[in-house]
């Protein structure tokens, strides 16, 4: 059985915003790909990259095969180099894959 109830209380409508969600994932997808060249790390992302370099995009991180070099500004929001692997690997095929390294990293 199923029950759905309303919210009635008057400043409830008013909390209530679905769109804030999609427009932070929106936002957060954009600055995954490019920062711009206003922001607190100009020209940061991931076309910035070669896309040869590119091993996967994650929510809030880009995998490279190579360091790209963006400056660590210390704050929050913002890429920084995280992990770095000391030897070759072979390119992670699956989710599993990728967080493997992550894990052994």
């Amino acid at each position: 059985m199923l029950v759905w109830q309303t919210e009635t209380a008057a400043g409830w409508r008013e909390m209530v915003h679905p769109e804030w969600v999609g427009q932070i994932w929106a936002e957060q997808r954009c600055r995954l790909l490019e920062t711009g060249p206003n922001a607190a790390q100009a020209n940061v992302g991931a076309l910035h990259l070669p896309h040869l370099d590119l091993v996967a995009l994650r929510t809030d991180a880009v995998y490279s095969t190579t360091d790209p070099g963006w400056p660590d500004t210390s704050k929050v929001g913002q890429f920084r180099p995280q992990l770095r692997l000391g030897q070759a690997v072979p390119t992670p095929r699956c989710l599993d894959d990728l967080m493997a390294l992550r894990s052994e990293s």
